[in-house]
């Protein structure tokens, strides 16, 4: 009798696990980081993250079908030496046109110089050369950007 029971507690535990494994339930998605966007809602903050994965996926869609010049549905090594070379030109234009506005804003007379009174004086409205990439937003027009830097730490 305690055979016929162990063996149909064992078939009772398979067939568990077998109708269990046939289920498919979507994974959860991951939590909202309150570190990011502090001051809204962990429904706001999964709004916003719900708004940036579908803006990704259409880039990375509109990405392919740039790279794909023929269409077919696969990107080639040569489609994509191409794609990359064409990026790569629009990047550069980007960053021409960058420059220029930046040398045209620290020209401030105009003469196509820039003299180490205008170098001061573009540092002094940038808030100095600080931040993770050199550059300061002092009056760059950055919202929430133009407070002071806090001190340094204090050296060890």
């Amino acid at each position: 009798m305690s055979r016929s029971l162990i063996a149909a507690a064992l078939l009772a535990a398979v067939a568990g696990t077998a109708f269990a494994a046939g289920q498919t339930t979507p994974p959860a998605p991951p939590a909202p980081n309150p570190m990011m966007h502090p001051g809204h809602t962990d429904a706001e903050r999964a709004q916003m993250r719900a708004n940036w994965q579908a803006r990704r996926a259409e880039m990375q869609k509109k990405h392919f079908a740039e790279m794909d010049a023929n269409h077919d549905g696969r990107i080639s090594r040569d489609e994509m030496r191409t794609g990359m070379a064409k990026r790569e030109a629009e990047m550069q234009q980007k960053r021409a046109g960058m420059f220029d506005a930046h040398f045209k804003m620290m020209d401030a007379n105009g003469d196509g110089y820039i003299s180490a009174d205008e170098m001061a004086a573009a540092h002094a409205r940038m808030g100095g050369m600080r931040g993770r990439h050199g550059m300061g937003m002092k009056g760059m027009g950055m919202k929430g950007m133009d407070r002071p830097m806090p001190p340094p730490p204090p050296a060890r």
